[in-house]
């Protein structure tokens, strides 16, 4: 809970560590060009003749998604670092690791909302290292 294994930052490695960060960052980004590409060349249109808009709407917002991010997710890796390295990546400090670091998101439109997606977002980067390395974490 609290806890991580000896040596953790040494068997994952900063290399694993920053492409890992960058991943989680660039994903929404990714999905959303990818929509905006889909829906520019299959032309949709909805029944009655309207765009849509609100799909286009939602994938250019996940597009420039990293402009908000690449400073949280920056901040994620580094203080992962930090904990793999005092063997205090346990759950319970990466989840409060995402509520403090999305909780700079608590002051825009977005509101409260952040603080239990920064937690589960964190907890699924410390998942992720560990499905790439199970014997660091």
């Amino acid at each position: 809970m609290l806890r991580s294994e000896p040596e953790g930052l040494a068997r994952i490695g900063w290399r694993r560590l920053g492409l890992t960060g960058l991943t989680f960052c660039m994903a929404p980004a990714i999905a959303g060009g990818t929509v905006l590409v889909v829906t520019a060349l299959a032309g949709f249109v909805l029944p009655g003749g309207q765009h849509t808009l609100r799909t286009e709407g939602l994938a250019t917002a996940a597009l420039v998604s990293p402009l908000v991010g690449a400073p949280i997710w920056a901040m994620i890796t580094l203080a992962s670092a930090v904990l793999l390295r005092l063997r205090a990546f346990g759950w319970l400090p990466v989840a409060l690791l995402g509520m403090a670091t999305f909780g700079a998101l608590t002051r825009t439109e977005i509101g409260s909302i952040s603080l239990p997606f920064g937690a589960v977002s964190a907890l699924l980067f410390r998942m992720a290292l560990a499905l790439q390395r199970p014997e660091a974490i």
